[in-house]
């Protein structure tokens, strides 16, 4: 519990309505900590921001640490808990997880409303998550954990609240969940996290190693099993032999390889034995010997680095570097995120565990390839019909077409906050980047969807038409749905397009985001001098670094 409001005379009073045997809380009584019977557990470290635990589950005999934060508000204050927690991980050599609250976010995506957030405030939270080598557990439910619970104009979202790991934890406790619960009575979503344990597989799928090619004998068992004489169709000819080929490369690997792992240890072991032996004897033989187990110990490591690298799927790794922390880390991470921890169902319910997992996925694609299927709306395909026609009598009208010749509108818009007031800013440049004309427009009050709309809008206006002396105009925009809005007027009742003017045709070749600084420069600006020397000489140098050609 964080910031419970209350002094530590409650703790016991609230230990015992929970039903729980211990309690904890940090020295300024920010943090209240309750722990069952299941676990045993002592207080390691306590401060004003944080409380550190080791806990024992009683039965399963495993060993963590468990660090609970409320971090301060602002960031000069926050540096000494980042410092704690770089040098717990310096000292921690179990399962260890951080989480709480760290009033901070990772991320400008954990954040909507009120200000653009600014990620250099971010930039101690995440040096001390590197530093540490901790891995964000994610989460279930609602994105943010945090809102100002203001009205509609001033409301903002923050993911404040997160459960991070190391790589030990991610070893013992792979399927660890954390779900953002509603919140009630408080500013902050509750986390509930989950530590399950996983059922070993016992049944092992066929997998093709790559490091298989590089072995002689790899292609002749290939050609004896294809060679096979097999009746049938075509099809199942070639699903019969993949079948045996598949069984006979398990059974060849396991000769020829083993277990990759082990044999690689062993043979470690084996040229230390063998080297203490040359070490006492400086026997010839001894030496030969030696350098005979270097050569295949050499080998299997050769061979464990193909396979980690084929687990990873990654290609940028240097030689050794398969024996570092962090490549294994990446392992378990991949790993962890091939677990399916929990599912929701049709009814809008999370199922969990393997078992009805499975059955709630079996019902679905049972019920989704037997119902008879929804109302097929004829208006909808003759919209896109009635598209590719106008794309085709469009071009097909335009002699000589060039896409190159055709100027670029680049609009953006932004909202001071979401909603707030909005403005637009457009860039027109000819085809070689080189700046055209610009324009910088108050919106009035909007939202960023409202105000990036009316941008296109304004780009594509008569009065940036008539100045460039070009029609029709190319629209490069990321938002395709305008085309449809536009030419066919679908408009979605909920869309902020619903209240726009009309516009001149045009066609939107494009979808793509790129960076619009002088856009946005333009945006801040109260008026916009057209012929300002050196406002337009910097749109220039904006628009031919930025500007990508649509053809």
């Amino acid at each position: 519990v964080l910031e419970p409001f209350l002094d530590d005379t409650h703790l016991n009073h609230f230990k015992i309505q929970l039903s729980m045997h211990h309690a904890t809380s940090n020295v300024n009584n920010k943090i209240w900590i309750f722990w069952d019977q299941e676990f045993q557990g002592s207080v390691l470290d306590s401060d004003e921001q944080q409380v550190t635990l080791e806990l024992r589950h009683v039965e399963a005999a495993e060993t963590f640490h468990i660090s609970v934060i409320y971090a301060k508000c602002k960031p000069i204050l926050r540096r000494p808990l980042w410092e704690n927690l770089r040098l717990k991980s310096t000292t921690t050599h179990v399962p260890w997880c951080v989480i709480g609250d760290f009033n901070v976010i990772a991320s400008i995506e954990e954040k909507i409303g009120g200000l653009p957030y600014q990620i250099h405030k971010s930039i101690d939270f995440l040096s001390m998550i590197e530093d540490c080598g901790l891995i964000d557990m994610g989460f279930y439910g609602p994105k943010y954990t945090w809102s100002n619970g203001r009205g509609p104009c001033a409301i903002v979202w923050k993911r404040l609240d997160r459960g991070m790991i190391n790589d030990s934890w991610l070893t013992s406790f792979p399927a660890t969940t954390i779900t953002h619960l509603a919140s009630s009575g408080s500013d902050h979503s509750p986390l509930l996290m989950e530590m399950h344990v996983r059922p070993k597989s016992s049944k092992k799928y066929f997998r093709f190693l790559n490091c298989w090619t590089d072995n002689p004998t790899f292609m002749p068992l290939v050609q004896a099993v294809w060679n096979t004489q097999i009746y049938g169709n075509p099809m199942w000819v070639f699903h019969q032999k993949a079948k045996i080929l598949s069984s006979e490369l398990s059974k060849w690997s396991r000769q020829e390889y083993g277990d990759i792992f082990q044999e690689a240890k062993d043979y470690e072991a084996k040229v230390k034995a063998a080297e203490e032996l040359w070490a006492q004897t400086n026997s010839p033989t001894d030496r030969e010997a030696l350098h005979n187990l270097n050569a295949q110990y050499i080998n299997h490591l050769k061979t464990e680095e193909s396979v980690l690298k084929q687990k990873t799927q990654l290609h940028w790794f240097k030689d050794g570097d398969v024996n570092s922390k962090y490549f294994h880390s990446l392992i378990r991470g991949r790993r962890r995120k091939l677990f399916i921890h929990k599912i929701r169902n049709d009814d809008n319910e999370w199922i969990q565990g393997d078992e009805c997992i499975g059955e709630a996925a079996c019902e679905h694609f049972q019920n989704l390839f037997t119902d008879p299927g929804g109302i097929v709306r004829e208006d909808l395909l003759s919209s896109i019909s009635s598209i590719r026609s106008f794309q085709a009598k469009w071009y097909k009208d335009i002699p000589n077409l060039c896409l190159g010749s055709f100027p670029q509108s680049n609009s953006d818009g932004s909202a001071l906050g979401n909603p707030g007031k909005i403005g637009a800013g457009i860039i027109i440049r000819d085809h070689n980047g080189n700046f055209i004309h610009a324009i910088s427009s108050p919106l009035g009050t909007g939202t960023n969807n409202q105000a990036e709309v009316q941008a296109a809008h304004i780009g594509t206006g008569s009065k940036s038409v008539q100045l460039i002396h070009y029609q029709p105009v190319v629209l490069a925009y990321q938002m395709l749905i305008l085309l449809g809005v536009y030419q066919l007027n679908i408009v979605s009742p909920s869309s902020p397009m619903s209240s726009l003017r009309p516009t001149p045709p045009f066609t939107a070749l494009t979808s793509f985001r790129r960076p619009s600084v002088c856009s946005k420069s333009l945006m801040k600006l109260k008026e916009f001098q057209q012929h300002h020397t050196q406002l337009a000489t910097n749109a220039t140098t904006y628009a031919s670094e930025w500007t990508v050609d649509i053809g």
